[in-house]
């Protein structure tokens, strides 16, 4: 048996994230690694959809489980391992494991229990503009790749012992303004670049006394 429509998760940016490909044989097994969505994440709701186009909108939810972070760090880059396993019958089962600690949290999908539904279910994500479609992922992406600089600046700035704490509390400061700025998903994407250029102007000085 094939799998209809690919099944992924709902991640930062309303971007579906494909776990099992459309077309993939089943049983079977996938295993793939995100990260939490930003610094200090208490609770992660993974929403679980199927369907082609990468607008999460554009697809049908077919579940959710959630997960308490339990690591005392909570950081941007600590990883979740997303394993999806259907069996035989089409029973989807989900695990989400934060990898820091071996929390985990699971439930399991009846992908095709509604046949009925399934057959009236006519749309079909693939029918969308596909230049809209790559335009969305490349938006994703451009946010993602400003927001992992920024992140690692920040990473510079907090490890830092050479910064007065005065200057540290600047610095995160104006860190936090180009993040909450990015929290609201601009869909420029020539305003990423641009501030990414502005947010390495406005932390040259520290960055320079952080490297000295």
């Amino acid at each position: 048996m094939l799998v209809r429509k690919s099944i992924g998760i709902k991640i930062r940016g309303d971007f579906m994230h494909v776990i099992i490909p459309k077309g993939t044989r089943y049983p079977c097994k996938f295993e793939q690694e995100t990260s939490l969505p930003h610094d200090d994440t208490t609770t992660i709701l993974t929403e679980v959809y199927e369907g082609e186009s990468p607008e999460i909108k554009n697809n049908r939810k077919i579940g959710a489980i959630s997960l308490k972070i339990e690591s005392k760090d909570r950081r941007y880059e600590d990883t979740l391992s997303n394993i999806f396993e259907i069996d035989s019958n089409g029973v989807l089962y989900v695990v989400i494991l934060e990898d820091s600690t071996g929390n985990m949290a699971s439930t399991k999908i009846d992908l095709y229990e509604d046949e009925v539904g399934e057959l009236e279910d006519g749309f079909d994500a693939t029918s969308l503009n596909s230049e809209e479609n790559d335009e969305f992922k490349s938006l994703y992406f451009v946010r993602k790749n400003f927001e992992d600089h920024v992140y690692k600046q920040k990473r510079i700035i907090e490890a830092s012992n050479r910064l007065s704490d005065d200057h540290k509390i600047e610095a995160l400061t104006i860190i936090k303004a180009y993040l909450q700025w990015s929290e609201g998903f601009p869909k420029q994407k020539s305003l990423y670049f641009a501030h990414q250029m502005e947010i390495n102007d406005d932390l040259k000085e520290y960055l320079e006394i952080c490297n000295a």
